[in-house]
């Protein structure tokens, strides 16, 4: 309060000023809008990033399958794991043939697989066996799912590039793994039973048949090239890389 003998001229009170203009000068205004405006547009933009929300909402970082982690990434707008299968064992729990001869790996009619390495190689029986290869809710990728795959990362003649690890790939032959793919050399399990290619190819069974031969996807460490062929053996051995169902 203020003494009983101090008098205010209340006639003569100005407003405090600001910079020479009244706190809220009508100038400024415009000016403030705009800053107000711009700040709340910035802090939705960055709270709120979509594309980051759908993606995690989508593909989960990692997932365990038959007591192997196995990272996932998302490509094209589709799930695919981020490596290759390791399994030994089938969806509903039974173990995939193992440990062949050359001579009874070229005789197989019916589900084989071979540890070769760090590497897992399956015949095309395992990849269409009635029992699952890949976890629940996956499967093995068809012709159209690598083709999309490969259309999205430059085309056959490209994505080798983005789809290739960074390291592992003999001659210089390395990617940039641009993709998340992360593609090993892990090479093939031949029809005969000869392992070869090892450090400079890759090779991934495709679901779709293509008689009298099967679908395959192969990446090399020469160039940057990703083909689909279609002339390999049923009992050739390959790498098996899951995609989720939609």
């Amino acid at each position: 309060m203020l003494p009983t003998n101090v008098k205010v001229d209340t006639q003569n009170l100005q407003r405090p000023r600001l910079h020479g203009w009244g706190l809220f000068p009508s100038q400024m205004l415009p000016t403030m809008r705009w800053m107000m405006l711009t700040a709340s547009f910035v802090s939705l933009t960055q709270c709120v990033p979509t594309n980051q929300v759908a993606k995690r909402t989508r593909c989960p970082g990692s997932m365990h399958h038959q007591g192997k982690g196995y990272g996932m990434v998302e490509l094209d707008g589709r799930c695919w794991m981020a490596e290759d299968l390791a399994s030994h064992q089938f969806l509903n729990g039974d173990y995939i043939p193992m440990g062949f001869k050359d001579q009874d790996w070229h005789a197989a009619t019916s589900s084989a697989a071979d540890q070769v390495g760090h590497a897992v190689l399956y015949n095309w029986y395992a990849v269409t066996d009635s029992r699952g290869l890949c976890p629940q809710g996956w499967h093995v990728p068809s012709t159209t799912d690598w083709q999309s795959l490969i259309d999205a990362y430059g085309e056959e003649g490209h994505a080798g590039g983005s789809l290739k690890s960074e390291a592992g790939w003999d001659d210089g032959g390395n990617g940039t793994n641009q993709s998340g793919f992360a593609a090993m050399p892990s090479g093939s399990k031949e029809f005969s039973g000869y392992v070869s290619g090892q450090g400079c190819y890759g090779y991934w069974w495709s679901s779709t048949p293509a008689p009298p031969y099967v679908s395959t996807v192969e990446l090399n460490c020469l160039d940057n090239q990703t083909e689909i062929r279609e002339d390999y053996d049923a009992r050739d051995g390959f790498s098996v890389r899951c995609i989720k169902v939609p």
